[in-house]
């Protein structure tokens, strides 16, 4: 019974781990670039334009966290005077002005432009600094002006080029080179409208992809259940075919795996090898397993590489 309890916790959450880390959903993402200032201005201002720049990207609906971005803000912040202010304590007033821009990383080019100018007031030259980078609010009409214009640009190249996207990711896949088709598969957010057929063809991808493994992840745990003794390989024997899904093409030789298995170790009860039926027939919820493992894998392959190149087919 240790070993069955075992087995199917391995086995329920190896198909669908990836939920707990992935939405099903792929909302737009803006990272947050460097501040460019020709003024004198200490590196706590980078870190506090970051954290600004994506609270405002935050409250805005859209991510600024991905291990690759294609669309960037880069920020600009120049100083155009100070003043130090006799008081106790002594305040000092600077006046700034800052910019933001909606940048392509891969060939630079730009998107949208926004800039303003603020005052910062606090009793050091960095805390005047900081209160004017704080002025950065979504509140801001013509700062939300911007955002609405960075996302709908955003939209709007997606929908130009989502097509040819999924186009290539087929092409590299039929490379074997799935891991680079859903990192490029990925980069669509859910607001274009090439999404839906982006998801369809993540799963399509990933079904390949496991088709291709399915027959060498069973070989390994045939060969791991062969050299065990009293299941002491379950636990790897479990991992490598929770790897499989369940659509693959070796799937009902991996069922007939793990009976033989139950059978030989009298693991398995009546209610227990229906939970795993159950499981199988739900359709839905392993199309939304099948598109985040797929995410995942894509996840993945852009951590490998820190600055993949996408260059789309016209």
């Amino acid at each position: 019974m240790k070993y069955l309890n075992l087995f199917l916790l391995f086995w329920s959450i190896m198909i669908v781990s990836n939920a707990q880390q992935l939405s099903s959903s792929n909302q737009i993402a803006i990272a947050t670039d460097d501040v460019y200032s020709t003024s004198n201005i200490p590196s706590s201002i980078n870190n506090q334009m970051h954290q600004q720049l994506r609270a405002v990207l935050s409250s805005a609906g859209i991510g600024s966290e991905s291990y690759y971005n294609r669309f960037i803000i880069r920020p600009s912040y120049e100083i155009v005077s100070k003043e130090a202010i006799e008081s106790s304590p002594v305040k000092f007033v600077i006046n700034v002005t800052i910019g933001l821009s909606l940048v392509d990383a891969f060939n630079d080019k730009v998107f949208a432009t926004y800039l303003d100018e603020f005052t910062g007031v606090g009793n050091s030259e960095g805390r005047a600094m900081a209160a004017s980078i704080k002025q950065l609010r979504v509140e801001n009409a013509k700062l939300s002006r911007f955002i609405d214009d960075a996302r709908k640009k955003v939209i709007d190249y997606y929908d130009g080029i989502g097509d040819r996207i999924i186009q290539q990711a087929f092409a590299l896949a039929a490379m074997n080179r799935e891991e680079e088709a859903l990192f490029q598969l990925n980069e669509l957010p859910e607001e274009c409208k090439s999404y839906s057929k982006a998801l369809d063809a993540m799963v399509n991808i990933y079904s390949q992809m496991s088709d291709r493994e399915c027959s060498e992840r069973l070989l390994k745990a045939k060969a791991l259940w062969a050299a065990s003794k009293h299941g002491r390989n379950l636990s790897e024997i479990v991992e490598l075919i929770g790897g499989v899904s369940p659509k693959a093409s070796c799937y009902g030789e991996v069922k007939a795996f793990i009976e033989e298995i139950s059978k030989k170790t009298e693991m398995i009860e009546n209610r227990e090898w229906q939970m795993l039926v159950n499981r199988e027939n739900n359709r839905q919820a392993l199309y939304k397993a099948q598109i985040e493992a797929a995410r995942a894998i894509g996840v993945a392959y852009a951590k490998r590489n820190t600055q993949p190149q996408i260059n789309i087919i016209r």
